[in-house]
């Protein structure tokens, strides 16, 4: 689904720019026809601007967040730690860090100045450069940030953060004369609100600028973004999510005083992506399943 997005988005991209082309190279001669291809190059930057808006922002971020899941799972799959997934809106947490960038926090990786930031600064607002120099322990350390995709068995977010799929979109601006000025991205924490689905709300505010100083572009929306969960990895039986086999979120009874799992009536992912075994978001709600130990409904 995500490569077929992303095909259709840079397929409608590339059509804008050669249909610029073709009316802007029509019209020539004289002040009129410039004036006339003026505005119409600037009727086309208009319909572009707002469709990335209503359309392509929620499509990078479908792509981007469902992607960043499935590499939480796979890196959680093997045995690693999250320190975060939803942050404390300080210091960023994993799904933030790699949804937009492909990186995540890792003692092994590199400062954000040599790495993360190195690499995506110029896209950020300096409060945001703030939040992924946070300090890790108590001014001492810098927090370290190394690819995902390189404790993964096969990349997965190559090419899938956010804001590499904003740079395709600023790529096709940049040939129709216009260069982004300033983008800022914020990311609520996520939600589970039933078995299938993940939810989160991001805000975006950006800034474009016509090289011509003929127009600019300020704007703010508001996205409510929907994670399916289905086809990803269980982080805890590492397999794929379906439905015939996500009913009951319940462990062997006979590690019921361990697994508190086996008292809820409905799966968490996110609790398994943390793992956690306390419910997480609402949905586990507690049954009276397990064998006689008063461990299992210990939260």
């Amino acid at each position: 689904m995500k490569k077929g997005m992303l095909f259709s988005l840079i397929t409608m991209l590339m059509v804008l720019v050669i249909i610029l082309s073709y009316k802007i190279s029509t019209e020539k001669s004289d002040e009129e026809t410039k004036l006339a291809s003026t505005q119409i190059r600037i009727k086309i930057l208009n319909s572009f601007i707002t469709d990335l808006e209503q359309n392509y922002f929620d499509d990078m971020l479908k792509v981007s967040s469902k992607t960043a899941l499935e590499a939480l799972a796979n890196y959680t799959a093997k045995g690693k730690q999250l320190n975060s997934v939803n942050g404390d809106g300080v210091k960023p947490g994993d799904f933030e860090t790699v949804m937009l960038f492909g990186y995540i926090e890792n003692s092994a990786g590199e400062d954000c100045k040599i790495s993360l930031c190195a690499e995506y600064g110029v896209k950020l607002s300096n409060a945001q450069i703030n939040r992924f120099n946070y300090s890790c322990k108590l001014g001492t350390q810098q927090c370290q940030y190394r690819k995902i995709d390189s404790d993964l068995t096969q990349p997965v977010m190559l090419r899938y953060s956010f804001f590499d799929l904003l740079n395709k979109t600023e790529n096709v601006l940049e040939n129709l004369g216009v260069r982004t000025d300033s983008f800022s991205i914020t990311l609520e924490p996520l939600t589970q609100t039933d078995n299938w689905n993940i939810n989160f709300k991001a805000i975006i505010d950006y800034h474009f600028i016509d090289n011509y100083k003929i127009a600019a572009w300020r704007g703010r929306t508001e996205k409510i973004v929907n994670i399916s969960i289905i086809g990803l990895e269980d982080p805890i039986y590492k397999k794929t999510i379906t439905k015939q086999d996500w009913e009951i979120d319940r462990g062997p009874e006979s590690f019921c005083n361990i697994e508190v799992r086996c008292a809820y009536s409905e799966p968490s992912f996110l609790s398994r992506l943390e793992g956690e075994t306390s419910h997480r978001s609402g949905i586990d709600d507690l049954l009276g399943i397990c064998p006689e130990s008063e461990d299992c409904y210990e939260t």
